[in-house]
């Protein structure tokens, strides 16, 4: 057994030693990150081993694959943790390495992909987009200089300006095609209109309604047949309709877990019938995102199936999510928390929640800081609380702070990703602060002269 790349550190948190970025200008970037892959599932599995040694002998003496120094630090580690029940690789190394493994896989696909796609460019009213497939980017050239807004448009949308070429440029791939798409201030003349980089319709997944599930866990004579949809359009539109009907509110019985019962259901499901799920409950007026996705291979790790969480996010919207969290040897759910403060690690919402998470693994992603779950969740809840009281504000100031540092960091290819990802969230976040609500009650709030 190799010894694992996340390794103790003298704080007892631990941080992977593997630092330097892989950029997607490296003509060998694909394997070298097919490498770094191999390592991380090495030590994934490795952790996973010592762990389970762990468990069953409750000493580490004897563990295959660890030398004596080794043992030494992961007890040590172990004695410094506040843990009840401390483990030689605590949950969270293998939740990170895993995060990193799904990363690496995407990173792969991504730039396997990328040799095949040809962009074209377009102009616009003041300008031209251009790509530099030499030095591999996406570059604006304004016939004159942009005003303030502009420039700051151009920021949030993950572009910076680069006096060598007199542009404003980024990373040629899809994201950047996106990203220009939908700025406003880059829509083409209509003689040039581009095509889209990514195709609207999902692939590979179809849709599902169930009008009222309950009728089918009290295995009633007329259970509502389900219904199906090729498009999320359409089901959307469905769900909707049905959305607004009185059942979906009333108060009824608890189911046997304690909640309120399912009752209208959406849900996906492959072409192939090979896999389905639900990812949408109505419970008591509320809408619940279904979290069985998390434990279904086919459905956690297919980008088609984040893109449709996505979409429902923003499209219809989830009030309240309960995440399935392991316990030893054991899954459990977690009470409800509220969606838009969900830590989430699956697909972009642009939530309070998820976007304070992806903030604070980007400073961790810039700077070697010792990771504790308990002072993550203080962080997290700093920043959901901070959004939630500046509101769209705040979440530009964010995305300032996510531009200037990663401008410190050009070739790290992970600071770059999640820089990337984070503005995007940053520029979608709509949430009103508490100050400027409490204003807009004011404001519509009557007289009592009148």
């Amino acid at each position: 057994m190799s010894e694992p790349r996340c390794k103790p550190r003298g704080d007892g948190y631990g941080a992977c030693d593997d630092a330097g970025g892989i950029s997607a200008d490296d003509p060998e970037a694909v394997q070298k990150l097919k490498a770094k892959l191999e390592g991380l599932e090495r030590d994934q599995e490795s952790m996973k081993a010592v762990n389970a040694y762990y468990r069953k002998h409750k000493t580490l003496e004897g563990c295959p694959g660890l030398d004596p120094v080794q043992i030494e630090k992961l007890k040590a580690s172990m004695d410094r943790d506040w843990r009840k029940d401390p483990k030689p690789y605590p949950g969270f190394y293998l939740t990170n390495n895993n995060a990193m493994i799904r990363q690496t896989k995407k990173r792969i696909e991504e730039l396997s992909q990328k040799a095949e796609t040809e962009y074209e460019g377009w102009t616009f009213d003041g300008g031209e987009v251009k790509m530099d497939r030499q030095s591999n980017r996406l570059q604006v050239f304004f016939v004159e200089k942009p005003d303030r807004d502009t420039c700051s448009a151009m920021r949030h949308g993950g572009f910076r300006w680069a006096p060598s070429v007199g542009a404003w440029q980024r990373q040629l791939n899809d994201n950047a095609i996106r990203a220009a798409n939908r700025l406003e201030c880059l829509q083409p003349l209509p003689e040039r209109q581009p095509e889209a980089a990514a195709p609207e319709a999902v692939s590979g997944w179809g849709f599902y309604i169930i009008p009222d599930l309950k009728t089918w866990a009290d295995n009633a004579g007329d259970r509502s047949p389900i219904e199906r949809f090729a498009s999320l359009e359409e089901a959307r539109d469905r769900f909707l309709e049905l959305r607004a009907q009185d059942y979906n509110s009333e108060a009824v019985e608890p189911s046997p877990d304690g909640r309120p019962p399912a009752r209208l259901t959406l849900g996906l499901e492959s072409a192939d019938g090979m896999s389905a799920a639900d990812i949408l409950h109505v419970r008591q007026g509320n809408n619940y995102l279904v979290t069985d996705f998390t434990r279904i291979e086919r459905l956690r790790d297919d980008p088609a199936v984040k893109d449709i969480l996505s979409r429902v996010s923003r499209e219809i919207g989830f009030d309240f999510v309960r995440v399935y969290e392991r316990d030893g040897d054991r899954i459990q759910l977690r009470p409800k928390v509220p969606f838009a403060e969900w830590d989430n690690p699956y697909f972009s919402a642009a939530t309070p929640g998820s976007i304070a998470a992806k903030y604070y693994d980007f400073l961790h992603e810039c700077y070697p800081l010792s990771r504790d779950n308990e002072l993550r969740a203080g962080q997290i809840e700093q920043i959901v609380q901070y959004l939630r009281k500046e509101g769209k504000g705040g979440a530009d100031q964010l995305a300032l702070a996510v531009a200037g540092m990663g401008a410190s960091f050009p070739d790290n290819t992970a600071v770059q990703e999640l820089a990337r990802s984070l503005t995007e969230e940053l520029t979608q976040y709509n949430g009103p602060g508490q100050a400027n609500a409490q204003r807009q009650k004011l404001k519509h709030k009557k007289s009592q002269e009148r």
